[in-house]
């Protein structure tokens, strides 16, 4: 009985670290992906600064 419990508590345990670790992992890829889009939406406004700055001149 007590071996059962054992197994059955260690079987819960790996997985929730596991669907924790997944979760994690979806969440650092969205992040990444935010990221990655900021990033591009930053440059594209810098470069429309750019432009209207040059046209100024």
């Amino acid at each position: 009985m007590k071996t059962e419990m054992v197994i059955g508590l260690s079987l819960f345990a790996v997985l929730t670290l596991y669907s924790i670790q997944f979760l994690i992992r979806q969440r650092s890829i969205k992040v990444k992906q935010q990221r990655i889009n900021t990033l591009a939406e930053y440059n594209i406004l810098c470069e429309e600064v750019e432009l209207k700055a040059r046209r100024k001149l």
